[in-house]
């Protein structure tokens, strides 16, 4: 059992055995810790490597991207 708590990161490790998303895999905090329980949960996506893979690609150029952009707000600040 892990808990979920908001404005945190949580890591957990499992094996899935199936592809799919949905309901069922969505994970809930497992404890009553205060208001709002009800909301803390976290959607969970199982896809292929091969589609996983190309997401990271995706979020490596997003911050490539970004991390040029934020090179060029700062020289032109000085």
């Amino acid at each position: 059992s892990q808990d979920l708590v908001p404005g945190q990161t949580t890591v957990l490790r499992f094996t899935p055995t199936a592809v799919g998303s949905g309901e069922a895999l969505k994970v809930r905090c497992a404890e009553i810790c205060g208001l709002s329980h009800w909301r803390m949960e976290a959607p969970v996506r199982v896809v292929t490597e091969d589609e996983f893979a190309a997401w990271m690609g995706e979020q490596l150029a997003k911050q490539g991207k970004d991390a040029v952009a934020q090179q060029a707000d700062g020289a032109t600040e000085n």
